[in-house]
C-alpha cells in the first residue's frame, strides 16, 4: 500500500528535478541551438590580429537619413525634342542623305523627293503671275476709260475682282512652294524643279529611317524619327497613398536600372492630377539637375523622392555581413587580454552614402565593429574548417 503512494511522489520529484535543471540551462541551450542553426559563433582575436585585419570598433553613429518614397519610372523626351518627319506632299524618294544613329542639325537635308506634280504646281504659279500682269494692265486701261467717260463701270469692277483673285492664288501657291523648299522667285525667273528636299526640324539623332530609296513617301506616314536627348526628364509613378508626401520642388535621387551604382539628382516639377484606376498611381515628372549625359528616352529608372529626414543609429556598410539570409553586426568585449567578437542579428533599414540604418530590439552596451566585419566572418569560417 505504501509503494502505491511513494511511486507517484518519487515520479513527481523526478519530473520537478528535470524541470529545474531545464530552467537553469534553457537560455544557454536556446543560444546554442540558435548558433548551431545559423552557424554563427564568437570569434576571439588578439590585438595584433585586429590591427593586421584593420578592424575598427566604436558606437553606432546617429545619422540623418532621408525619408523617401521608392519610385520606378523611365526617361522621357519632351515633345519639343522628338520629331517625326513627314513630307508636305506625296512624292518618290530619290535619295536618302542620313543613316540611323547619325547626328543632324536643324535644317539639314535628310532626303530628296521627286514627282511630276511638282512641275504642275509651279506651272500654276507661273500662269497666275503672268495672268496678273495682263489683268493689272487691263485694270489700268479700264480706269483710264472710265475717267474719260469712255468705258463702263462693269468692266472696271470685273478687272478689279480678277486682280484680287489672282493675288490670292499667287500668295497661296507661293506659300505651298516655300513649304516644299521651292523659291517662288526662282519660278518667276523660269527656274522650275522636279525635286524637293526634306529637312530636319530639330537638332538631334536619327533614331529611325522609315523609308527606302524609290519608295513613295506619303504625307501621312513618317519618313524619319529624330530625338534630341539634351532635353529629357524622368517620368515615374507614385501610388495614391504616398501622394500627400509629394510636392513640386522635392529632390529625387535616381539610378538607371542598367547601372544601379550611378546616382543622378533631379527635382520634381509636376505632380499629376489623374489617378490611374488600375494602378492607383499618378505620373510625377522631374527635371534632371545632375549629369544626365547618356540618358536616352525609354531607359528605365528607379530611385527615391526625398520627403523628409530622420535620425537613426547606423554603421558603415563595412561593419555588416550577410550570412544565410540574415544580417549581422559584431559587438566586441575583452576577455583574458583578447578581443571577443559576438555576432548580433539585426534588421537592415535604409542605406545612404555608405551607411546602413540599424533596427535594434535593444540598445547596445558594447562597442560594435565599424569596419572589417568581412575578415571576422572569414576567421570564423577558418576555425570551423580547422584552417590556420
Amino acid at each position: 500500500m505504501i509503494s502505491k503512494y511513494i511511486t507517484p511522489v518519487l515520479a513527481l520529484a523526478m519530473i520537478l528535478g528535470v524541470s529545474s535543471c531545464g530552467n537553469q540551462t534553457g537560455s544557454e541551450a536556446s543560444a546554442e541551438e540558435e548558433e548551431e542553426e545559423v552557424g554563427m559563433v564568437d570569434v576571439v582575436l588578439t590585438d595584433k590580429q585586429v590591427q593586421q585585419l584593420d578592424i575598427t570598433t566604436g558606437q553606432p553613429e546617429q545619422y540623418m537619413f532621408a525619408s523617401g518614397i521608392e519610385v520606378k519610372g523611365q526617361v522621357e523626351a519632351s515633345p519639343q525634342s522628338v520629331a517625326k518627319v513627314t513630307p508636305f506632299v506625296g512624292a518618290n524618294v530619290k535619295s536618302i542623305s542620313v543613316h540611323e544613329g547619325q547626328s543632324v542639325s536643324r535644317g539639314q537635308v535628310l532626303a530628296v523627293l521627286s514627282h511630276p506634280d511638282l512641275i504642275e504646281l509651279q506651272g500654276r504659279y507661273l500662269t497666275a503671275v503672268n495672268r496678273l500682269t495682263f489683268v493689272e494692265q487691263e485694270l489700268q486701261r479700264q480706269k483710264t476709260l472710265v475717267a474719260g467717260n469712255a468705258g463702263s463701270g462693269r468692266d472696271l469692277q470685273q478687272a478689279q475682282s480678277e486682280q484680287r483673285t489672282l493675288r490670292t492664288e499667287i500668295s497661296t501657291i507661293g506659300q505651298q512652294l516655300r513649304m516644299l523648299g521651292i523659291s517662288p522667285e526662282s519660278v518667276k525667273a523660269g527656274k522650275t524643279t522636279t525635286q524637293i528636299t526634306v529637312t530636319s526640324p530639330i537638332s538631334g539623332t536619327v533614331e529611325e529611317v522609315l523609308v527606302s530609296t524609290g519608295q513613295f513617301a506619303d504625307p501621312q506616314s513618317p519618313m524619319f524619327r529624330i530625338v534630341n536627348s539634351d532635353n529629357v526628364f524622368a517620368d515615374f509613378m507614385v501610388y495614391e497613398k504616398d501622394l500627400p508626401r509629394v510636392a513640386v520642388g522635392q529632390s529625387v535621387s535616381l539610378s538607371p536600372q542598367s547601372d544601379p551604382t550611378r546616382v543622378i539628382q533631379a527635382k520634381v516639377y509636376s505632380v499629376g492630377k489623374d489617378v490611374d484606376p488600375q494602378t492607383k498611381a499618378v505620373h510625377v515628372r522631374a527635371s534632371f539637375t545632375g549629369d544626365s549625359r547618356h540618358l536616352v528616352s525609354g531607359m528605365y529608372l528607379k530611385g527615391k523622392i526625398a520627403s523628409g529626414q530622420q535620425t537613426s543609429p547606423s554603421v558603415p556598410s563595412e561593419g555588416i555581413i550577410d550570412e544565410e539570409g540574415s544580417s549581422y553586426i559584431f559587438t566586441m568585449t575583452r576577455k583574458n587580454g583578447k578581443c571577443v567578437f559576438h555576432p548580433v542579428r539585426i534588421t537592415k533599414g535604409r542605406e545612404e552614402n555608405g551607411r546602413v540604418e540599424l533596427a535594434l530590439d535593444a540598445p547596445l552596451t558594447s562597442p560594435v565593429v565599424l569596419t572589417g566585419a568581412y575578415y571576422i566572418i572569414s576567421e570564423m569560417k577558418k576555425s570551423e574548417t580547422g584552417e590556420e
